[in-house]
């Protein structure tokens, strides 16, 4: 069943949040996500693994970032 909120008190019940992959995004990147929270509450970035700025340019405008270690590919 689908619940709409929790009762743990997570603070993010209700919110609508983007989640954004990025790879070596840093061009752009900053006016993109500055866009995108006029319309969500809240942003988080996936870097999957960038060896550019985008990590920093996403926590620099508010978003949150998570990264990956890449591997290789499949």
């Amino acid at each position: 069943m689908f619940q709409t909120c929790c009762s743990v008190g997570c603070g993010v019940c209700g919110l609508v949040v983007a989640l954004v992959p990025a790879f070596n995004e840093e061009r752009l990147f900053a006016s993109v996500l500055v866009r995108l929270r006029e319309y969500v509450d809240r942003v988080i970035v996936c870097d999957d693994g960038s060896v550019d700025l985008t990590g920093d340019i996403a926590e620099a405008v508010g978003a949150v970032v998570v990264g990956m270690i890449r591997v290789g590919r499949v």
